[in-house]
């Protein structure tokens, strides 16, 4: 019964959410969502991002993410990331590294259009003595093992892209992550936002509300949330519709930029409920004035 518990667990996890991590902070995470982000605003900058996906479930994913990106060289923005997946308990422990570039193109003035792309290779190691049956299926893209080809350890690889457009203080942008890929430990999934900053007159309030779709497989997610800066503070509400509520709060101190988050996440259709966790941080080296349209991104 344990067994049969512990391996339900692990199948909700991936058929209902297979996927690639999804962080609530993609404003420390921009360059795994949307490539064209890499450098937004003319940031330099390191980021570190730590979650604990529903720690309580079987299903649970530890994940951390590094990532230093620069938006200040005028031949583009480049940058790099690490992020490690830990699923399932220990399953599968999913490990990447990725280049990004992006190149923001000014249209005409206050609109400028930034194309982005990523190539990432993907290591992934599997521990046998933790799975309870050989068929079971890979926690992060949801495709079933065969006893017969699976091995300890892979790699794999993948591109990804996207395009941000941004007009005065409005934003939209969408990301196509692992839409080419060599090996099958990738999926394709696409992030997609819009939304608008608004400022009080003396810039010491900010107000950004935002609409996304985050798609999956045949999985589809929109999501309405709200990000506010006042002065140092920060704070965000997301709903994501029909199975999960998040909130970030965090503060900017000088060059540095704190936050946490929690996330609570509800589906009735599979009787079950879930908190996550993730905390992240940033120290940004300097800005480049003038550079880009320079605007409050979301949090989320």
């Amino acid at each position: 019964m344990k067994h049969l518990i512990i391996l339900s667990g692990i199948l909700f996890s991936t058929i209902s959410f297979a996927q690639d991590v999804n962080f609530n902070q993609v404003n420390l995470t921009n360059m795994y969502f949307n490539p064209s982000l890499t450098g937004v605003n003319g940031d330099q900058k390191i980021s570190a991002v730590f979650r604990n996906q529903w720690p309580s479930s079987a299903g649970s994913i530890r994940s951390t993410f590094v990532s230093y990106q620069d938006g200040t060289n005028n031949f583009g923005n480049f940058g790099a990331y690490y992020m490690n997946g830990y699923y399932s308990n220990g399953i599968l422990n999913s490990n990447r590294i990725s280049l990004n570039y992006a190149k923001p193109i000014n249209i005409a003035e206050n609109l400028a259009i930034t194309l982005g792309i990523s190539g990432t290779v993907i290591y992934d190691r599997i521990d046998f003595s933790k799975m309870t049956f050989g068929d079971i299926a890979n926690p992060r893209t949801g495709e079933m093992y065969d006893p017969l080809e699976v091995k300890k350890s892979n790699f794999s690889g993948n591109f990804s892209g996207g395009v941000l457009v941004t007009w005065k203080n409005v934003f939209a942008g969408v990301g196509l992550c692992q839409f080419g890929s060599v090996g099958a430990n990738s999926i394709f999934n696409t992030y997609s936002n819009i939304g608008i900053s608004l400022s009080s007159k003396k810039h010491d309030l900010t107000i950004i509300p935002e609409v996304s779709l985050n798609t999956m497989q045949k999985f589809y997610n929109t999501a309405v949330k709200v990000s506010s800066y006042y002065k140092w503070a920060k704070l965000g509400i997301e709903y994501n519709l029909g199975n999960s509520f998040s909130a970030i709060v965090g503060a900017q101190l000088g060059n540095f930029d704190f936050a946490v988050s929690t996330e609570w996440t509800n589906l009735e259709l599979m009787n079950f409920t879930g908190l996550s966790y993730e905390a992240g941080c940033s120290y940004t080296f300097k800005k480049q004035e003038n550079k880009t349209p320079l605007y409050k991104y979301s949090l989320f």
